[in-house]
């Protein structure tokens, strides 16, 4: 959240933190896009499979890098798009170039 501040482009309404349960995380504008994003730290990325997120995006921990790709197999392709904290970052920065 404090990186998501901190990007020039993104002010404090362009994000918005859904702490209910069994929605996503939070919504973020980055130039034209809108990304609604579920952040998932768990150990077992089929319980993610088992009960998949509402929210197109979702983002895994640098550090659980290893289950993007199963949970890219796991998941239906055109409705998720599954990346780590990093790519997600790279993802937010080439919104906000692409929206000046």
């Amino acid at each position: 959240m404090t990186w998501l501040a901190e990007q020039p482009g993104i002010g404090t309404d362009a994000v918005t933190k859904w702490p209910h349960k069994d929605r996503w995380d939070i919504t973020v504008r980055a130039g034209a896009d809108i990304f609604e994003i579920d952040l998932k730290d768990t150990k077992s990325p089929s319980q993610v499979a088992t009960r998949p997120p509402r929210a197109r995006h979702v983002v895994v921990p640098d550090y659980r890098a290893w289950q993007v790709a199963q949970l890219r197999r796991s998941l239906p392709p055109r409705r998720y798009e599954v990346r780590t904290v990093r790519a997600f970052k790279t993802a937010i920065r080439n919104a906000l170039k692409e929206g000046r």
